[in-house]
């Protein structure tokens, strides 16, 4: 998909057989739809069943953006993120280790935030530059886990776009009050000062920030961190061999992590 082509306002119009805040209009009723959806003072003007049909709200999508740009990665990484994976039921995988690669952990911790809100009933779409352009529009349900989770299996960190200019050109069209979560190692000021930008004009921003110093990778996380929190985004800092078991309630929305 080429880069610039995210199409965040066509999101208002996604129609859904969810029951939202968004009513879209009416339909005939089909065998199925809960009597809750009939709209009452239709079916009697019109002498029929008439049920109210929803849209999905893009405010509640949630981006994620993962950063594979070749440059700002340390270490090997060797792990299908499909291991990760939650079982049925919600059930989270046994405890492993993960190996010392910054790519190894922004491919999983990717993986575990955007199934972990799709298991809350959250639309997730995931947006990254690896070999080559990748955007899962946002979506709810089990068929988006494993459309993201297939995404991230394949992709490295190979990217020769820095993130900077993909958050740039990939926001454009998201309107205000979308979320985006943004997963890299970088220590670059200029990812950090976009970020500022989009919290200005209205978007929510996380920023999960893999410390590629801990990797034997560049310093200066502690100086991006102090940076983002200038316009009140307070990310969430991931050290090598680091615990994330509070990462998904920090990366939930409504949590202090989000901007406002």
């Amino acid at each position: 998909m080429p880069v610039g082509t995210l199409p965040g306002g066509d999101a208002l119009r996604r129609r859904t057989h969810q029951v939202t805040a968004n009513a879209a209009g009416v339909r005939d009723y089909y065998p199925g739809d809960g009597f809750n959806r009939i709209h009452w003072p239709s079916t009697a003007r019109k002498n029929r069943l008439l049920v109210k049909e929803f849209e999905l709200d893009p405010m509640s999508d949630v981006w994620v953006f993962l950063d594979m740009a070749a440059g700002v990665h340390f270490g090997e990484r060797h792990l299908d993120p499909a291991a990760i994976a939650e079982q049925a039921g919600g059930r989270r995988p046994v405890e492993y280790t993960l190996p010392p690669s910054t790519e190894e952990y922004c491919v999983s911790i990717a993986a575990s935030i955007a199934q972990y809100l799709l298991r809350i009933d959250q639309a997730v779409g995931l947006v990254a530059c690896g070999q080559r352009w990748e955007t899962v529009q946002a979506d709810r349900g089990e068929r988006q886990v494993l459309k993201i989770l297939e995404t991230l299996a394949v992709l490295r960190a190979e990217g020769d776009i820095p993130l900077h200019e993909i958050l740039y050109r990939e926001t454009t069209g998201l309107p205000r009050g979308s979320t985006i979560i943004i997963v890299t190692p970088s220590v670059s000021s200029r990812w950090a000062r976009t970020a500022r930008h989009l919290a200005s004009s209205g978007l929510r921003v996380v920023a999960v920030l893999i410390d590629a110093h801990s990797f034997g990778g560049d310093p200066g996380a502690v100086e991006v961190a102090a940076e983002l929190s200038v316009a009140g985004i307070m990310p969430i800092t991931v050290r090598r061999e680091a615990s994330w078991v509070d990462l998904f309630d920090r990366a939930r929305p409504g949590s202090a992590h989000w901007s406002v």
